[in-house]
């Protein structure tokens, strides 16, 4: 079987909550997309999986860098998590 060219849509990061649950988060476009494993199985006993989208909300370390030079932790942090933003996620509409 052959499948057709793909095209990345997101990248998830895999997390882990304080109760040691794994679960995975992310950015698509201007939304906050969180998978995670509910309690349910399918009729086979499979894991069901559960995909959130939501609005993402003010960022409190909001902060306007266009006036201040980022050291070489932000630059780090920004090149190896693309999807996030600096600066507040506002949806233009």
């Amino acid at each position: 079987m052959s499948y057709s060219a793909t095209v990345p849509l997101a990248k998830l990061y895999e997390r882990t909550s304080k109760k040691g649950n794994v679960y995975f988060a992310g950015r698509l476009g201007m939304a906050n997309v969180v998978l995670f494993k509910s309690d349910e199985v399918s009729e086979h006993g499979q894991p069901v999986w559960v995909l959130n989208l939501s609005e993402p909300l003010p960022r409190a370390d909001a902060r306007d860098l266009t006036n201040k030079p980022l050291d070489e932790d932000t630059k780090a942090a920004a090149e190896r998590d693309w999807q996030r933003s600096d600066l507040e996620d506002a949806i233009p509409f």
